[in-house]
């Protein structure tokens, strides 16, 4: 009978209290809106590194203040706050929740929190990665930003430019201009006589003046086929040709033909040829006469 006592009292004050005891580590997290780890694709089931491929973790660390309002207080709070503070732990406290980092991250990794619904509600992806990744950090309560010091720029030296010599210009001397020599002109000869009615007839008036003045047309009433009419009208034939107006729609007469007319109407428009008046023979010049005393008399 002692030794059943004994017993029963053995049992009581030994296996009770450490059964209660990890009963109540268990409900820890009752109530909590975790989601499983080990449920998601990609998940290893081991603690995802922030900034891995599948911790989906941003890469910089959160702060206490970050995982509260996105993770704790919406899931969490309710069961493990001011009014309700499961296990002892109040996840609204920082001192708290960073004393029991490894064992809410064991909770959450190992799927016993939180409990699955209707007694909990499913965590977002996000917010587990979120609190996996805040717990990885160390659980820091601020944020501490390490300025990110760039890396050394090296400047570009740009190749260098090689000038680029132009070729030689060759200098274009002109071929030599042969300067032209224009023929000699030889002026017309003098007339030394008096030229006849039939030599202006033919050398003027009838290439250049018939068709207008002759037996069949006469403009002006001037008809220069007739020597008694041509000479009639002499002076002004000289008129015309002086002013150019004959002939009329045609080029002037040129000047050696002008000299004919001038010459036949200078000498009398004669009918028949006149010979030149030879040159005046030079008389003898006369010493001036001087009186006696050798002065030049006026």
């Amino acid at each position: 009978m002692k030794s059943t006592v004994l017993s029963v009292m053995t049992f009581a004050t030994t296996i009770i209290p450490t059964f209660v005891m990890t009963s109540a580590v268990g409900l820890v997290f009752a109530g909590c809106n975790y989601n499983d780890v080990k449920n998601q694709p990609g998940s290893t089931g081991r603690p995802a590194q922030s900034g891995s491929p599948n911790s989906g973790t941003p890469e910089a660390a959160v702060d206490f203040a970050t995982v509260r309002a996105a993770v704790f207080e919406p899931a969490c709070i309710k069961c493990h706050g001011p009014t309700l503070a499961k296990a002892g732990l109040r996840l609204d406290q920082y001192a708290s929740a960073f004393a029991r980092l490894d064992l809410i991250r064991s909770e959450v990794e190992g799927g016993t929190m939180p409990p699955p619904p209707p007694r909990g509600s499913i965590l977002q992806p996000e917010q587990k990665a979120m609190l996996i990744a805040w717990i990885d950090s160390g659980g820091p309560e601020r944020t501490v930003v390490t300025p990110v010091t760039p890396p050394p720029v090296t400047p570009v030296t740009p190749p260098p430019v090689t000038p680029v010599t132009p070729p030689p210009v060759t200098p274009v001397t002109p071929p030599p201009v042969t300067p032209v020599t224009p023929p000699p002109v030889t002026p017309p000869a003098p007339i030394t006589a008096t030229p006849s009615f039939a030599d202006v007839s033919s050398a003027v008036f009838v290439p250049h003046c018939i068709k207008c003045h002759s037996n069949t047309v006469e403009k002006g009433k001037v008809n220069l086929e007739q020597y008694t009419t041509a000479a009639k009208h002499a002076a002004a034939i000289g008129t015309e040709l002086d002013t150019d107006d004959m002939p009329r729609k045609a080029p002037a007469l040129p000047a050696d033909l002008k000299a004919i007319v001038y010459a036949w109407i200078a000498g009398g428009a004669p009918e028949f040829a006149t010979p030149a008046a030879p040159p005046p023979v030079p008389q003898p010049v006369s010493p001036p006469a001087e009186d006696d005393n050798g002065h030049r008399k006026l």
